[in-house]
């Protein structure tokens, strides 16, 4: 279902050529009521804290004398002799194993750190419109572009409304911020396609994935062991372009495939009122 339809703006399509700014006005409006819905849910669902914010694997861990000495006596065994052996006298392969380990290893093991530091985090109740109103929200402002462009053809000075600026391309959309989405599995802030993933709900092998989930959750599901290393938004957004190649198009429903040996389905959040 579009956000056109489950919002039911056709009276809004209907002010599009006497009225374009009202039209405008109307879906920022209702941009504006989801946002504030989202807000509603965060400060809902946000565990009280007292005080500064401690990193509950730091208050777990920083004392684990023995943990720390195992950690270091498995890196001398079993990792740093291979390494020496491996770029010993060669600039090249020194250099680039240096790049390869806080590429690939510090932001994968960092990722893995983000997703255990969730998992102690005591956990709030969840809201499964979150989702929802997110997506709808972002899919408003596409559509408050698309209108202005289409109402400033016709000959409507849409550079008169307050409600909308020039985009790098100098085109009009949205004064209003886009919503992003969380973390990535690389700890690098997901925006654009990669935040659409974020309007989809999960199953895989029969297993429906919660509301809240971020991408390490559906990245650590799909793949396993140090197949898991590099793996973040963008692995997503490849198997959901050859798998399902509509699932950014409003219209979209589900979509069933099997990847790495596991049985997904995605399909768009809908929430029945």
């Amino acid at each position: 279902m579009s956000v056109a339809n489950r919002y039911d703006l056709a009276s809004t399509y209907a002010k599009l050529m006497t009225d374009p700014e009202g039209a405008v006005t109307d879906l920022h409006t209702l941009a504006e009521k989801l946002a504030d819905e989202v807000a509603a849910i965060d400060k809902a669902t946000t565990p009280a804290t007292d005080g500064e914010k401690v990193n509950p694997l730091e208050a777990k861990y920083a004392k684990d004398e023995a943990g720390r000495q195992s950690a270091e006596s498995f890196l001398h065994d079993a990792v740093f002799g291979s390494i020496v052996e491996y770029i010993d006298e060669d600039p090249g392969r020194t250099y680039h194993v240096l790049n390869a380990v806080s590429d690939m290893l510090v932001r994968y093991l960092r990722s893995e750190c983000e997703f255990f530091k969730r998992e102690l985090t005591p956990k709030a109740a969840k809201v499964s419109r979150k989702g929802e109103f997110k997506a709808d929200y972002n899919a408003l402002l596409d559509l408050i572009r698309n209108l202005a462009g289409v109402a400033a053809s016709t000959g409507w000075d849409a550079s008169s409304c307050n409600l909308l600026m020039t985009d790098s391309a100098g085109k009009f959309k949205s004064v209003l911020p886009g919503f992003r989405g969380t973390k990535s599995v690389d700890d690098g802030t997901v925006t654009g396609r990669y935040a659409k993933v974020y309007s989809l709900a999960w199953s895989i092998d029969g297993e429906e994935i919660e509301d809240g989930w971020t991408i390490p959750d559906i990245v650590r599901m799909i793949w396993h062991g140090s197949d898991r290393i590099s793996k973040n938004a963008k692995s997503l957004t490849d198997i959901l372009d050859k798998q399902a190649s509509d699932w950014t198009k409003p219209d979209f429903t589900s979509a069933e495939f099997t990847v790495n040996g596991h049985a997904c389905v995605v399909s768009r959040v809908v929430t029945e009122d």
